[in-house]
């Protein structure tokens, strides 16, 4: 109050009667320019329409502003344009439709594979089985055979005769053979002379090819395995077997038709009595 009794003043600080300030309310403090620019980029489900990008939560600010659209954004599932989130289907849609094409192709070709594998063990089989297992190559080269190439130069047709152990040409000249049937080889022996070749019976064993030359077993399964799948296939087809062998230092026999035996003549009914 001023000395003045007439003056009054109207200072903040002025007491009213009773000589204590009237308590004042609380006023929350100001927040700075700066504080209040603070702002969280944080997603709300509530506010946040449905098809919408929503930032990602390692993106939240929370120090300075930034301006709109700034910082990391990822795409929350369920959210999204319509034509973004079609997109995305559709891309997801046509990787997902290679993914089971490729898986498909792969089955197929596996199977193809394993069908592939088992046909050929099926065919080898047979095959070994028809080598080894179906003939007795000592027991069908023994006979008389009539040797082709002789035939075929136009001179008289030269035959030998094949025993269990033993060639003979004629009564003077006789060679000693021994058979591998595992090899399909056989070895001939003349005085100190030595010779080896490969043998192949036709399909109906009336024909024997042998080669000279040193084989393999190797060798020789490959080339009758060969010879035996075109037998069959000709076969099934009703068409000529395939030659039995074409190249040099081969000699071809043939199977001699035994002549028929004459036929008995009947006994003489008994004489009546």
């Amino acid at each position: 109050m001023s000395s003045n009794p007439n003056s009054t003043s109207f200072r903040d600080d002025a007491t009213p009667a009773g000589g204590r300030h009237a308590a004042r309310p609380a006023v929350p403090a100001r927040k700075s320019v700066k504080a209040s620019a603070k702002v969280s980029r944080t997603p709300v489900e509530a506010v946040v329409p449905e098809e919408a990008f929503a930032p990602d939560a390692a993106a939240t600010v929370d120090a300075e502003p930034q301006k709109a659209g700034e910082g990391t954004w990822t795409l929350v599932p369920g959210t999204g344009t319509p034509s973004s989130y079609s997109a995305a289907a559709t891309m997801a849609k046509a990787a997902e439709a290679r993914a089971h094409r490729l898986k498909v192709l792969k089955r197929v070709v596996l199977t193809v594979l394993i069908l592939v594998v088992i046909a050929a063990l099926v065919v080898v089989a047979l095959l070994s089985v028809e080598r080894w297992w179906t003939h007795d190559d000592a027991a069908d080269i023994q006979g008389t055979w009539l040797i082709q190439g002789d035939a075929a130069l136009g001179h008289e047709a030269a035959t030998i005769t094949i025993t269990a152990g033993t060639i003979v040409l004629d009564k003077d000249t006789t060679y000693r053979y021994t058979l591998d049937t595992a090899k399909k080889t056989i070895t001939f022996t003349f005085q100190d002379l030595e010779g080896q070749g490969h043998y192949r019976f036709s399909a109906d064993r009336r024909h024997l090819i042998i080669v000279d030359g040193e084989y393999s077993w190797l060798g020789t399964c490959v080339s009758d395995f060969w010879w035996q799948l075109r037998s069959w296939v000709a076969t099934a087809l009703d068409a000529p077997q395939p030659a039995l062998g074409s190249s040099s230092g081969t000699t071809l026999l043939a199977r001699t038709v035994p002549a028929a035996e004459p036929a008995a003549e009947p006994a003489p009914a008994p004489a009546a009595e």
